[in-house]
């Protein structure tokens, strides 16, 4: 009878570890399709791809798993992650994604993104990444990303296009004007006061309230 208990109890166990890491979502795939469920990340034993395992229901005893190899894009509760494959953020610079998750901050006509830098350092460590957007592999360590915790990422939704914003002045100036005229940049400081890395997004979202 013992048994039967400590067999219950460690089912119960289990329930709860799921419920606690799996919360509902999507997953978008590369042909544009969407599966929804359950959804928690997961990393294969012997490649150590990273994937995304998806419940119908909090007991289903087949989940689909999925690498992020094929996603484009999942959703979490309140956050959606783009999955930027073969990504350069800085076409001077040797940083290099194989693919990284990259966190909606803002969307609409100019979408705004942040990457976390997971070379990141805090006083000797590492940060740790949330589970759910943890970044992929990092080819070479960066010299941009620097010792910031994140960059920001200003995506054009309609041609697909993506620009990273660097933290230093004079590259963050000429990477705005990737996406931007300089006449617009000017008025709206003359206005509103200079755009930092800092304020980006009470920048982005002027320009999409336009």
């Amino acid at each position: 009878m013992k048994y039967v208990v400590r067999f219950f109890l460690f089912c119960g166990l289990i329930l709860l570890n799921f419920r606690a890491q799996a919360q509902y979502g999507y997953v978008k795939l590369e042909t544009d399709s969407f599966i929804r469920g359950f959804i928690r990340p997961f990393r294969d034993v012997v490649t150590a791809e990273e994937g995304l395992e998806i419940w119908k229901t909090k007991n289903d005893r087949k989940p689909t798993r999925i690498f992020k190899e094929s996603i484009l894009e999942y959703a979490i509760k309140k956050d959606t992650i783009k999955i930027l494959h073969k990504f350069t953020p800085f076409l001077d610079d040797d940083l290099f994604f194989d693919k990284v998750d990259a966190r909606y901050i803002q969307r609409g006509k100019i979408n705004l993104l942040k990457v976390r830098n997971p070379q990141y350092r805090a006083q000797g460590l590492m940060i740790p990444s949330q589970p759910s957007m943890a970044p992929a592999m990092m080819v070479v360590i960066p010299t941009k990303f620097g010792e910031y915790p994140f960059i920001y990422i200003l995506e054009d939704p309609k041609n697909d296009k993506f620009v990273a914003m660097p933290p230093k002045k004079k590259d963050f100036r000429e990477s705005l004007l990737i996406f931007f005229s300089e006449s617009f940049l000017s008025r709206y400081e003359q206005k509103y006061g200079k755009i930092k890395h800092k304020t980006i997004q009470k920048f982005v979202e002027f320009c999409n309230s336009k």
